[in-house]
C-alpha cells in the first residue's frame, strides 16, 4: 500500500538537510484504511508523524479522486479544528511511484484537451424547451443516452 523508499525521499525533501534518519512502520488497519508511523530524527530529537491511506474499495473510496477529496478536505479542516492533530500535506503517488504534494492549494484546476462543439447540457436545455421533438432530436437523444449508459455500465475492478 505504501512505497517506503519514496515516502522517505519525500520526507527528506520536505524537511531538508537537517534529517538524520527516517523510520517508517505500519501502525495497523482500521475500517477505512491503514496508518503508518513516520519517525523523523533530527539533531533536536525524534518527531513522530502519521501517514494515513484509505482502502481502495468500499465506503465510496473506489477511485483515487474519491480518496484525494477526503484528504484535501481533512487538510483544510484539521488546521481549523481546536485541539485536533494538524494535517501537514496531502500526498499523491504517481505512476512511477514517486510522491508529490497536492496539498495546500487555494484552488485546483483541470488541464485537458480541446474539442470542437458545445457542452451537451445545452442540448438538454434545448430539448426541454422544444415541443414536439423532431426526428434528429430524438436520434441525438438516443445517441446521448446510449453513450451515457455505456460509460456508466463500466465497473471498476476493486
Amino acid at each position: 500500500m505504501i512505497n517506503k523508499a519514496n515516502i522517505e525521499r519525500y520526507i527528506r525533501d520536505l524537511f531538508g538537510d537537517k534529517i538524520l534518519n527516517v523510520k517508517i512502520e505500519k501502525l495497523g488497519e482500521g475500517v477505512q484504511g491503514a496508518g503508518f508511523l513516520i519517525e523523523v530524527e533530527t539533531k533536536e530529537g525524534i518527531t513522530p508523524y502519521v501517514i494515513k491511506g484509505l482502502f481502495t474499495e468500499g465506503l465510496e473510496h473506489d477511485y483515487a479522486a474519491d480518496r484525494a477529496q477526503v484528504f484535501l478536505l481533512d487538510l483544510e479542516d484539521f488546521k481549523k479544528l481546536p485541539k485536533h492533530v494538524k494535517a501537514i500535506d496531502v500526498l499523491s503517488e504517481m505512476e512511477d511511484g514517486s510522491i508529490k504534494s497536492i496539498g495546500g492549494g487555494k484552488e485546483y484546476y483541470l488541464l485537458m484537451e480541446k474539442a470542437e462543439g458545445r457542452h451537451y447540457f445545452n442540448d438538454l436545455v434545448a430539448f426541454a424547451d422544444k415541443k414536439p421533438l423532431d426526428d434528429p432530436d430524438k436520434e441525438k437523444i438516443r445517441t446521448m443516452a446510449a453513450y451515457l449508459a455505456d460509460i456508466h455500465s463500466l465497473k471498476k475492478d476493486s
